[in-house]
């Protein structure tokens, strides 16, 4: 026997014993998984094992068609195992130390497979010898192979592009992920979720399903858009089940506002049940924040009319004199020393449902000022009549049902207050307001107003010299 066929021989037994070895390892992790799946502990992780027995087969398959004398076999052994350590629906991100150091032997016995496959492959070739094994199974290893390899490259693509085959929890949702959201105007600053779902394949962007303490909604690519549909928690009158959903494809749920002015579509995933915490977490924060007379709305399927609730509350939507306002809201103001004695109320203005609390804007004989609820605060920004500087209109035409007006005293920053628009009563409201601050105006103010005017057109020529 000469060299030549010594090194051949050597070569292709490399092969078959780590070939062997990686059959018999597939063999070992699906028993492994077959005991799982029948055992309490697989009963929340069905896709999780369904990973793990695509990656058994695979190597199974690549390892079979390497012992039969395939060179490209052994590559997909190669990438497999190079590969599915980085997918979360390959069971590793609670791999120990331990684990991690086993992956990296595996690949390293790997590749001395694949280089002995390519010499043994050489040695044949030089010596004008056929391959030896089953050319049948060396095919149908490899074929299998490639379509595990497949598979792996576009669940590191979903992996890479921050989706997740299942729902997430808030504390598993990235600040990346929560970055896009914010980005795209699907979560406010303060706004944090509670279950997130990406339902495309490549791409957040694709479509998704949120729900947080405030909003329950989802977006979706349309023509080549990004459309968004949201429901205001509080306003949910309904949550129909579409379709129930299974191990391969999302249940889809449709919710519903009063009178169906708005609805939105849900597909969520159904690994580990989650989506019927989404569900049942979306009914509860909903039962919560909900009032009764949108529950009326929702009984009687009309659309909701904030006009309507706001007076059933005893909140008129336009401007109102000091006589036809509730004792109870007089009392509000007197409380909050927003109103104090003889003082006169010219002008009230609330634009609250629920509570004139939530915000408004007073005009007396003495002051000009309005307030707002800030979470569980209020806040408020007064002005002596005299005192105010400048009255502009700010966001002319951004709302046809409010008008938005900046009001500046020397010295200080500008604030703006909204102002109702129907029938001119914001323009009727200003033009009382600087009557009367200019009747008011006292001679230092006048000076003071007029300094602060200077100031501003010199800073103004100053960062624009041209």
């Amino acid at each position: 026997m000469d060299e030549q066929e010594l090194t051949r021989i050597n070569a292709r037994r490399r092969m078959r014993g780590l070939a062997t070895f990686f059959m018999v390892v597939s063999i070992i992790g699906a028993l492994a998984i077959g005991i799982l799946s029948l055992s309490d502990q697989g009963g929340d992780a069905t896709l999780d094992l369904i990973g793990r027995a695509i990656i058994a087969i695979g190597l199974f398959g690549s390892a079979l068609s390497a012992w039969h004398g395939s060179r490209v076999a052994g590559v997909f052994l190669l990438i497999i195992l190079l590969i599915s350590p980085v997918l979360h629906f390959a069971g590793v991100e609670e791999m120990s130390a331990g684990g991690w150091a086993r992956s990296l032997v595996y690949a390293a016995l790997a590749i001395v497979l694949v280089v002995s496959a390519f010499r043994y492959h050489r040695l044949v070739e030089s010596e004008g010898r056929l391959l030896e094994g089953n050319a049948a199974l060396r095919l149908g290893g490899t074929l299998v192979g490639a379509g595990v390899v497949l598979i792996l490259f576009l669940g590191s693509t979903f992996v890479t592009a921050g989706l997740s085959t299942a729902i997430l929890r808030e504390s598993e949702i990235t600040e990346t992920q929560i970055e896009w959201l914010r980005e795209k105007g699907f979560l406010t600053p303060e706004e944090r979720p509670i279950y997130l779902y990406f339902d495309g394949a490549f791409s957040m962007q694709e479509g998704g399903s949120l729900l947080s303490h405030d909003y329950v909604g989802g977006w979706w690519q349309e023509n080549g858009e990004l459309q968004a549909v949201w429901l205001p928690m509080g306003q949910v009158c309904e949550v129909k089940t579409v379709t129930e959903g299974s191990l391969f494809q999302d249940a889809i749920y449709s919710i519903h506002s009063p009178g169906d002015e708005k609805w939105v579509q849900l597909w969520l995933s159904t690994e580990a049940d989650l989506h019927k915490h989404f569900i049942s977490r979306l009914k509860s924060i909903n039962k919560r924040t909900t009032r009764p007379e949108i529950q009326e709305f929702c009984k009687q399927g009309r659309v909701l009319d904030w006009t309507e609730i706001a007076a059933g509350n005893g909140i008129s939507q336009g401007l109102v004199s000091e006589d036809d306002m509730p004792a109870d809201q007089l009392d509000w103001l007197r409380e909050k020393k927003y109103l104090v004695e003889r003082e006169s109320i010219l002008n009230f203005y609330s634009y609250g449902t629920y509570h004139i609390k939530e915000g408004g804007v007073l005009l007396t004989d003495v002051y000009f000022g309005g307030w707002d609820e800030d979470g569980d605060d209020l806040r408020s920004w007064w002005y002596e009549l005299g005192s105010i500087c400048r009255i502009e209109e700010v966001d002319v035409g951004s709302s046809e049902q409010f008008a938005y007006y900046e009001f500046e005293e020397a010295g200080k920053t500008p604030v703006k207050f909204v102002l109702p628009a129907k029938d001119g009563q914001a323009a009727k409201l200003i033009k009382t307001t600087k009557s009367l601050n200019q009747s008011a105006k006292t001679d230092e103010q006048r000076i003071a107003c007029k300094a602060a005017s200077d100031q501003a057109t010199d800073a103004d020529v100053a960062s624009d010299p041209d």
